[in-house]
Formats: structure tokens, C-alpha cells, sequence
């Protein structure tokens, strides 16, 4: 179940680009746009992951259920209401998941999600002089 994107993409979704072979061989660079962090949390809902615990795995071991999430991430990426993409799209376009990775960590850093790491406090640290 796609969504269709409103005429305009709100002012905050930025748009950028990303290159990527197709599975022809040939190398295009694609206009994409990121994501909301509530569009983030409807694609895991709609794949009905429950936990981001789910995707704490070691990069060369991922899991079905990430992979699924990089895709449904870049059709929504991709995906303009002049050129709608589908899982089924992606999956006939590109060479292999390397390329539709690109898309998704292209999607990631032009999006204003929280970005992984530490959490800190803005609380001033106390220290033992008060």
C-alpha cells in the first residue's frame, strides 16, 4: 500500500539526488525526496514492526524485515505524483540491494530524522562545586 504525495512536499521534506545502476547496466541519477518521521513510522507500522530493536544487526548480516524497510523507504523516495515507484519497480530496476541501499541512505540524509548515536541531556552537567 503506497501513499500518494500531495501536489507540493511540504517545505521541510528536502529533495536531492542520487546515481545508481540499473539492472541494464546503465548508471542514471535519480531526483529523490526524504522522508517525514511520521511517513518513517507509517512504512514500519504498515510492515508491522513493532520495536527498533528489530534492526540493531550487524551490517553484513540484515535482517528481512530492513530489507523490506529500505525498500518501502526508497519507493517512497523516489516516488513523484508524475512518477509513482513500487516495490515491484524497484525490484525489476536496479542491479541489485547495493543500489537501492544508496537510495535509501540518500533518502536518510536529506531527511529530518533522528539520526542514531548517543542521546545527551541539554541539562547543565553537575559537578561537585555546585
Amino acid at each position: 500500500m503506497s501513499r500518494t504525495l500531495p501536489d507540493k512536499l511540504p517545505s521541510a521534506v528536502m529533495t536531492g539526488t542520487v546515481q545508481v545502476r540499473f539492472a541494464d547496466g546503465s548508471e542514471h541519477t535519480l531526483p529523490i525526496h526524504g522522508i517525514t518521521q511520521l511517513d518513517y513510522l507509517a512504512i514500519l507500522d504498515e510492515l508491522e514492526i513493532k520495536s527498533f530493536d528489530e534492526f540493531k544487526v550487524k551490517a553484513s548480516e540484515p535482517t528481512l524485515q530492513m530489507i523490506r524497510v529500505i525498500q518501502r523507504v526508497a519507493v517512497e523516495a523516489l516516488t513523484s505524483q508524475k512518477d509513482p515507484w513500487s516495490i515491484q519497480r524497484i525490484q525489476e530496476s536496479f542491479s541489485d540491494m547495493i543500489e537501492v541501499t544508496k537510495i535509501f541512505m540518500a533518502c536518510f540524509n536529506i531527511s529530518n530524522l533522528p539520526k542514531g548515536g548517543k542521546v545527551t541531556s541539554s541539562a547543565p552537567k553537575k559537578t561537585p562545586y555546585g
